[in-house]
């Protein structure tokens, strides 16, 4: 069936389903219930049971492995009898379930007990065979627990019973009484007994015992279900010999459980998904996606009715809490590994670096290859085709590693998509839900909502800014990485709003800590040049003039205007259309502009001094630069705090190092154009031996007096000092 639907709003998919629920595996009851077409069979069945002539302890069985439906059967036929009217031979049901009881005289005794009740509640006839057989039930019972159901047995126990003092029982006069009394009453009486091979074997044992020793009463008969090929090689094992044989002996008339074709498992599953799917959006892509990967690998899982049901209350429970945050396909996908082959699932999520990222031909292919072929030894056989070609789908690396086949898939479509080859998700695929510590789908979308309120959205961004993830960086790196992921599809009002509204966060974007392998200003500048592409060529012009003309990001406006001027002295430039040298010359008067009018305090914040001081040079004057930074050398504090954003932390290891130490990089021009070195070293030297300052503007001050003292060596590092920094 498809899975397309209509579109509701997924920007919190996750609340918008109602509580997990797990339905309990239960069977149907009536025919409108039935979706396996048992109801046909059901009704052929009932009527068997009530139209063989004189029937006399016939015993019949229902066979089929578990999970597959017999007990709903069963119950289509109870449905089907208690139609028969009274007058027409409606027979009387007695159901058992041995599995309530354990112990083998409880067995016995339990069978003739719910017998007699049944008995009680019917004709003066049958209510006399009721007393009857109450009067002789403890007796009976304990007969056929001492008997061992094999004859030849039987009559070698009996002279050891007399050795005991112990007389044997009379069950045929018994059972000649009891027959007396069923056959003058007259009524059909059907007993059901289920779930025989959810026994232990001498259980199994003991119920077929006291179908034996009770079988040939008239107008009695038996429907007894259960997994054949279980109870027979459970009762070959009890008695030492064939265990088909010995039940043949027993039942009659031996029925299996009706062909569930493959195609209605796999409606009923489909169905059940797109019940869980109704509040979410669904594309024909990923309908498409899915269908393929459970052909590839899902369905052979699917066997028996009851293996839907399993899925379904695993998936029912697991998926409305990440529901918009992963991709749904991959998600089922996923679960349906954790479910039926848990091996596999714990190899992918506790050696996720085998399986996730952008898939390549580079790197070590071969030591890939046979990973991934060993933990496909541990797949039975008969399955491990079909986890190959599920897991060579969800994961591209894997594909190359074992097809030599690459998929061209950029690492942001896989994070458009939600894919779970996706590094980014992987907390979430695994945790059943959004960490904490993770931006997930949803709260990454409220942010672009809250851009449409600029003011707002500096508020939400300075509180993400100050939340610091485990391993360091900021929640706001985090946004800014899924600004930098918008699809190029994307709206461009929406594309307006987050520009302006980034731009007019005052201060810096990110903390130092949100460095990675490369510059803070790239990640920033990387976003908001993906975000300016979505942007029409004939409206990007005038939306640049309006975010910077009223930006706060001051820093990340001259990065910008910078890498667009970079791009213009391109050979083969990557420009936007638009953005020519006259616009880029009135951009660069506007940062200028910008500066000035900043309080020097204000200005002083911002981490990037060395590039923002070597722009506004440029891009002013090395007067005006020199006129707007001079103050700072006056106040030791602001010169402290200048220093240490001229600086640049960075590692350094000794040969036998595990982990490195701290280190600080200085340029030795780093005050130019306000100063030279020789006019700035007697300021830093009078700076150390004055107030106390942090361990690391120490440090860069010693560097820097370092590097000055000998210029040819201004790329010497230092880590003195910094351990306190830490």
């Amino acid at each position: 069936m498809p899975l397309e639907q209509d579109q509701p709003d997924a920007s919190n998919a996750a609340s918008q389903f109602s509580s997990a629920r797990i339905d309990a595996d239960l069977p149907v009851n009536a025919p409108e219930q039935d979706e396996f077409q048992y109801n046909a069979f059901a009704k052929t069945l009932a009527k068997a049971t009530v139209t063989t002539p004189s029937p006399k302890g016939v015993v019949m069985s229902l066979h089929g492995p578990w999970g597959s439906g017999k007990s709903s059967l069963l119950n289509l036929v109870k449905h089907h009898l208690n139609t028969i009217p009274e007058d027409q031979g409606r027979p009387l049901v007695i159901e058992f379930n041995p599995w309530w009881f354990n112990g083998r005289e409880q067995l016995a005794g339990q069978l003739l007990t719910q017998f007699h009740k049944a008995l009680f509640n019917e004709s003066e006839l049958l209510r006399a065979a009721g007393d009857l057989l109450a009067q002789y039930a403890g007796t009976i019972s304990k007969a056929v627990t001492i008997s061992s159901g094999i004859p030849a047995l039987d009559w070698v126990a009996k002279p050891f019973l007399k050795l005991l003092g112990r007389k044997p029982v009379d069950v045929p006069k018994m059972k000649e009484k009891l027959s007396d009394a069923l056959g003058k009453a007259g009524k059909r009486i059907l007993i059901i007994i289920d779930d025989i091979d959810r026994l232990t074997p001498p259980e199994m044992m003991e119920v077929f015992k006291v179908v034996k020793a009770l079988g040939d009463f008239p107008n009695v008969l038996y429907l007894l279900s259960f997994d054949r090929d279980v109870v027979a090689e459970a009762i070959g094992k009890q008695i030492n010999a064939n265990g088909a044989t010995y039940l043949e002996k027993i039942i009659q008339a031996s029925f299996s459980l009706p062909v569930v074709s493959q195609a209605q498992l796999d409606q009923k599953l489909l169905t059940e998904i797109g019940i869980l799917l109704s509040e979410l959006p669904t594309s024909a892509n990923e309908t498409h996606y899915f269908h393929s990967a459970y052909l590839d690998g899902l369905q052979q899982y699917i066997e028996k009715p009851r293996d839907v049901v399993r899925i379904r209350n695993v998936l029912s429970v697991t998926y409305p809490p990440v529901a918009g945050e992963v991709n749904w396909a991959d998600f089922i996908a996923l679960e349906f590994m954790r479910v039926f082959e848990p091996l596999v699932y714990e190899t992918i999520r506790d050696q996720a670096h085998m399986f996730m990222g952008e898939a390549s031909f580079s790197g070590r292919t071969e030591a890939r290859r046979t990973f991934h072929e060993g933990w496909l030894e541990n797949v039975p056989v008969e399955k491990r085709n079909g986890i190959r070609e599920l897991v060579c789908r969800l994961f591209p690396r894997v594909k190359v590693a074992l097809k030599n086949h690459l998929d061209q898939y950029s690492g942001n479509q896989l994070y458009q998509q939600m894919r779970v080859c996706c590094p980014d998700f992987r907390s979430i695929y695994f945790s059943f839900g959004v960490p904490d510590i993770v931006l997930g789908r949803a709260e990454g979308d409220r942010f672009i909502e809250k851009a449409a309120d600029p003011e707002a959205f500096a508020s939400d961004w300075n509180e993400a800014r100050n939340i610091i993830r485990p391993d360091g960086h900021s929640k706001a790196r985090d946004i800014l990485d899924h600004f930098s992921r918008l699809p190029g599809s994307a709206e461009p009002a929406v594309a307006k709003r987050i520009l302006k509204a980034l731009l007019a966060v005052p201060g810096d974007l990110l903390i130092d800590e949100d460095q990675r392998e490369y510059a803070n200003s790239w990640a920033i500048n990387f976003a908001l040049l993906n975000l300016l592409r979505q942007i029409p060529d004939d409206e990007r012009i005038e939306t640049l003039r309006d975010a910077l003309s009223s930006a706060n990001a001051i820093s990340a406006c001259i990065f910008l205007v910078h890498s667009l001027i970079k791009q213009n002295d391109n050979p083969e430039p990557e420009q936007l259309n638009g953005v020519d040298d006259v616009v880029l010359e009135e951009f660069k008067a506007l940062m200028v502009l910008r500066v000035k009018r900043l309080e020097l305090e204000t200005l002083l914040a911002y981490q990037s001094q060395a590039f923002m001081l070597g722009t506004f040079a440029k891009w002013a004057s090395v007067d005006e630069a020199r006129a707007r930074y001079l103050p700072v050398l006056a106040d030791d504090h602001l010169l402290a705090a200048f220093m240490e954003k001229l600086a640049s932390k960075g590692s350094m290891w000794a040969s036998n190092d595990r982990v490195g130490q701290m280190s600080v990089h200085i340029n030795q021009n780093a005050f130019d154009p306000i100063a030279s070195p020789a006019e700035i070293r007697p300021r830093i030297q009078a700076l150390l031996a004055g107030v106390k300052h942090s361990a690391f503007q120490r440090a860069v001050a010693k560097e820097y007096l370092r590097v000055t003292e000998n210029p040819s060596s201004d790329e010497t590092q230092t880590h003195q000092d910094l351990q306190a920094t830490e």
